[in-house]
């Protein structure tokens, strides 16, 4: 930008410092975050031995910066976990133990939100000249957006008109993969079990301990052999629905010749 005034002059150099300050404070910020294993009580086990950070920053490109004022945008972490556990049925225990183990509001990093403006100093024309610019791709972008709901309609239309011939075996074998989770389940509780037991124990009979482990790493083993064979049996099973599917599809109207995932 040339030509500026010593008004212009003084806003933009304030405008640079108060931008560097931020992106200092920032940068302090995650570096605390990073360490803060190193606060509590020297007598106390470090309960973040290894360190981890406990928020994301999400970098915005310049046009939306020049439209909006915003650079960057710092949230939590936790905040992510609980907005996607809210969102994700199936996922939602497993990601809400996971943030209340490690991102449970224990520390100051675990809520609230960080705006950092745009880094470049814009005048009024020169922004209005950046939202018309995005505008005039309004109707192109609301086409696209159009285009993938018709995409993922398709998509679902298709995945019911696989199965309908094989709703039975696919019922069956959905309803053994639960069977393993539950099974993989009463294992992690039985490990826990066996961990809290021997560390309690200040002379523990090493040969007890020892076959008490052989027997969990059978269970253990044994459990990831009938996996793989679901897995093997889930495979075969796809493969045998899209190639009875495949030679009708072309005919359906409405399903078209997409390709399955």
């Amino acid at each position: 930008m040339t030509n500026l005034s010593s008004t212009a002059s003084e806003a933009l150099e304030a405008d640079q410092t108060k931008t560097r300050a931020f992106s200092d404070g920032l940068e302090d910020v995650l570096a605390r975050s990073a360490n803060h294993n190193d606060v509590g009580d020297e007598g106390e086990e470090a309960e973040f031995e290894g360190g981890y950070e406990r928020t994301v920053i999400i970098l915005f490109p310049q046009d939306a910066g020049d439209v909006h004022d915003i650079s960057s945008l710092t949230v939590s972490v936790c905040d992510i976990l609980t907005w996607f556990a809210a969102h994700n049925e199936a996922e939602r225990e497993r990601i809400i133990q996971l943030r209340d183990d490690f991102y449970g509001g224990d520390s100051e990093f675990d809520r609230g939100y960080e705006i950092e403006p745009s880094r470049v100093l814009l005048t009024a024309e020169q922004r209005a000249e950046a939202r018309v610019s995005r505008a005039e791709t309004r109707a192109r972008r609301a086409a696209m957006r159009v285009k993938w709901k018709i995409d993922d309609h398709e998509a679902h239309i298709r995945e019911i008109a696989v199965w309908v011939p094989f709703l039975e075996e696919k019922a069956s074998l959905e309803a053994e993969r639960e069977m393993h989770w539950d099974r993989a389940d009463a294992l992690d509780a039985e490990w826990d079990a066996f961990v809290i037991k021997w560390k309690s124990c200040k002379h523990p009979d090493e040969k007890a301990k020892a076959a008490e482990h052989a027997a969990l790493e059978a269970k253990g083993e044994a459990l990831i052999r009938d996996q793989e064979d679901w897995e093997e049996r889930w495979s075969e099973l796809q493969d045998k629905a899209w190639q009875e599917f495949a030679p009708s599809r072309a005919e359906t109207p409405g399903l078209g010749a997409g390709a399955h995932h």
